[in-house]
């Protein structure tokens, strides 16, 4: 599902190219990185077995090499040390210079707004398919993100919820909040698909620029509304509920508005459509906003999000030690070391995989995707270059 949403907007850009700017992240960004796919984001743990969090059964595994790190993994190796995410530093601030804060949802660096409560934006963030498509765009929970938000909660719920409950609402709300990001994005694309023309990269994001770091930023404050719905619907409990509430208040302005704008949701996203109208289009005669209230699938996901979640973990990170996991190659770094190994030309690219032309003369697809590939992948790479290399060896090149 998610291989074929992503080939839909591969079509989109190819038809109407001046939509979309060409992906200016690059692999070498990630290669700091593991990257997790999330594949059920919005499980959450029944509370009988909320306390067998405290060990992660992968740890009592003989060799590393042989276990995969999952979202399951992290979060079990997390729980019962949130005590260790007091404090906001991570990896983010690195993929935020990189980006410089130039997208609705992008990464977010601590200190940029003067706020002791960091928002949803510096522990998770989205990816545009606008601006990183076909690789790269999706949503991104940070490992620390999430435990320093679980801990969070833990500590304003008084220590009425257990730490499997802190991280499942954790994990819930900033992927509500990013994907709101996400919702905002397709809404501009079906406008762009009517006037054939430029508006995500312009109107949207001028609006956004110009409102962000106040309370006018109304996209920051519906993210917060819906990641506040919910996640108080899937887990609903008053000390959830308070604890959410009174971190959201807390944060920096346009933030601190979500649950305010929660009560009227619908109609305060109708208006937020029509302001990010008279952005796109200056000229035309405003309009009441609860006309937009009609067109009730307009901030539907035009692409499968839930299957572009991921964590991305530090490699430096005690985590990867404490879940027993090594990783392993990430297709970019694999690309190189199969280069340095003797003839790897790139020759096009597919659907979801690059073609390299190897020194035996085959054509061999690898995996475009910033995540590190599992053992089985990496082996059947290496048997169709024809090369007679151990997993030991390749990495030692």
């Amino acid at each position: 599902m998610a291989k074929a949403s992503t080939n839909r907007l591969i079509d989109l850009s190819q038809e109407l190219p001046q939509l979309f700017d060409p992906p200016y992240l690059h692999s070498e960004v990630f290669e700091d990185f593991v990257i997790v796919p999330i594949g059920s984001v919005e499980s959450v743990p029944p509370s009988s077995k909320a306390d067998t969090f405290a060990e992660p059964a992968i740890a009592r595994r003989d060799d590393p090499m042989d276990e995969e790190i999952t979202a399951e993994t992290i979060e079990e190796a997390i729980a019962g040390r949130l005590d260790e995410y007091t404090s906001t530093d991570g990896p983010l601030d690195r993929i935020a210079e990189t980006l410089s804060g130039t997208v609705p949802g992008g990464p977010l660096a601590r200190g940029r707004l003067p706020s002791p409560i960091p928002p949803p934006d510096c522990l998770a963030f989205y990816l545009p398919f606008h601006y990183f498509l076909p690789t790269w765009w999706g949503v991104y929970l940070t490992v620390e993100g999430v435990a320093h938000l679980a801990a969070k909660l833990l500590a304003l719920s008084g220590g009425t919820l257990n730490p499997a409950e802190a991280i499942a609402a954790a994990r819930l709300f900033l992927y509500h909040h990013e994907a709101f990001h996400h919702h905002v994005e397709c809404f501009a694309t079906r406008l762009e698909l009517t006037h054939r023309q430029r508006l995500y990269c312009a109107g949207f994001q001028a609006l956004y620029s110009n409102d962000f770091g106040t309370d006018a930023c109304a996209e920051e404050a519906l993210a917060n509304a819906q990641a506040y719905i919910k996640t108080k619907a899937l887990l609903g409990s008053l000390p959830l509920d308070t604890a959410l509430q009174q971190y959201i208040a807390q944060s920096p302005p346009g933030y601190r508005l979500g649950v305010q704008y929660a009560k009227r949701f619908r109609s305060n996203r109708a208006k937020f459509a029509e302001a990010n109208h008279a952005s796109c289009f200056p000229s035309r005669p405003p309009a009441n906003s609860s006309i937009w209230e009609s067109l009730g699938h307009a901030f539907d996901g035009i692409s499968n999000i839930r299957g572009r979640v991921n964590y991305i973990v530090s490699r430096g990170s005690p985590l990867i030690s404490r879940a027993r996991f090594r990783p392993l190659l990430s297709p970019a770094k694999l690309v190189r070391k199969l280069a340095a190994c003797g003839p790897f030309d790139f020759v096009r690219h597919g659907a979801a995989h690059d073609i390299y032309r190897a020194g035996n003369g085959a054509m061999v697809p690898i995996p475009r995707h910033p995540r590190d590939m599992n053992k089985s992948t990496v082996r059947k790479i290496l048997r169709e270059a024809g090369l007679q290399l151990s997993l030991s060896e390749l990495l030692a090149t």
